[in-house]
């Protein structure tokens, strides 16, 4: 098999990293601090929050407030945050 002689770089300014909080959405934040480090890249982070959508049953029976499920998924956001960084 050939090798390539001419080396190819490349930059990479931004990552973004869409999260919905699950166990291989953490991993991906791992992931994207690593790309991120090895680019000299800054990490944006993004989540979709939907008032209409309750994600579990017991959220459900819990019965909270769209006020304290948004509050809580900025507190899961910030912790995101200073992991990556």
């Amino acid at each position: 098999m050939p090798l390539l002689e001419d080396r190819v770089s490349i930059a990479v300014e931004k990552i973004l990293f869409a999260t919905d909080f699950s166990l291989s959405s953490k991993k991906a934040a791992a992931y994207a601090k690593g790309r991120a480090q090895r680019f000299s890249s800054t990490v944006e982070i993004a989540h979709v929050f939907d008032p209409a959508v309750v994600p579990s049953n017991e959220e459900a029976a819990r019965g909270e407030s769209v006020t304290s499920r948004r509050r809580a998924t900025g507190d899961r956001l910030e912790e995101i945050k200073q992991r990556i960084s």
